[in-house]
């Protein structure tokens, strides 16, 4: 494969990585967080609990992710280099050049979601190797009467207008899964599939992990579904091993009501 080849082969993989880690995560086990989801059908099930649930996402091994990185930005360089064009030098690679935090809070009737995306774009051809950092908020509100409002910002694309849709009609709850394995991280209690049970539900992930209860109370999301706390991913090599870390869990705490109001 040709040097010309190579760099937007690896610009999609790198893609595929910020898009799979952007996914559309009182009393404290952790703390840390900004203060995140409500069902379509009554609110209730979650028996009127309020939480709030923080995660990170970033390389698993930062060493290497900034090798990757560096790697891409030679390859770029040494291909301007052969057509004698200028050349810009490097962005700094920090820790948090890719990283994604999501945040859940609810207090028993309003859920809102917030994902936060920092990402360092790979070196652009025709802007001599530019690496450009991006930084992008979504925001997803369901209200407690089943309205679900939408809106955000890209540093590159720009703001994201506020959609908007009605209640749907109520639906039987779902299903919970009665994962039987346990998992603590950063002192957080989670709840795993089985071996057997990841690879009926595993696509790219290594584990998922769940949170089931905080302080004895079920927490569940907009839909009614646990909250993905734990991930670990591996897409291509080790620069582009992820995991989803919970840094804070909250449970039946005062939330600022203005959190639920959309814009």
């Amino acid at each position: 494969m040709s040097a010309q080849t190579q760099v937007p082969v690896l610009s999609a993989i790198f893609l595929a990585l910020l898009c799979s880690a952007c996914s559309p995560s009182g009393s404290s086990q952790t703390a840390g967080g900004d203060a995140a989801a409500a069902p379509a059908a009554p609110a209730a099930q979650a028996a009127a609990v309020s939480y709030e649930i923080v995660t990170e996402t970033r390389p698993k091994d930062f060493a290497a992710y900034k090798k990757f990185q560096e790697d891409a930005y030679t390859l770029c360089a040494n291909t301007l280099k052969l057509s004698q064009r200028a050349v810009v030098p490097m962005t700094e690679v920090s820790p948090d050049s890719s990283l994604t935090r999501e945040t859940w809070t609810s207090d028993g009737k309003n859920f809102l979601y917030k994902s936060e995306v920092q990402t360092l774009g790979l070196p652009d051809l025709e802007a001599g190797c530019q690496q450009k950092p991006g930084r992008s908020i979504e925001y997803r509100l369901t209200q407690a009467d089943g309205s679900r409002h939408h809106w955000g910002e890209d540093s590159v694309r720009g703001p994201t207008p506020l959609s908007s849709e009605a209640a749907l009609e109520p639906m039987p709850p779902l299903p919970t899964p009665s994962y039987s394995r346990e998992k603590t991280v950063n002192g957080i209690a989670l709840r795993c599939p089985s071996a057997e049970e990841m690879r009926l539900i595993a696509q790219v992930a290594e584990e998922t992990c769940f949170i089931d209860t905080l302080g004895g109370h079920r927490v569940r999301d907009a839909d009614g579904r646990l909250i993905g706390a734990y991930t670990a991913s591996q897409f291509a090599g080790a620069a582009l091993h992820v995991v989803q870390v919970p840094i804070s869990a909250k449970v039946q705490l005062a939330v600022n009501p203005a959190l639920f109001k959309k814009p």
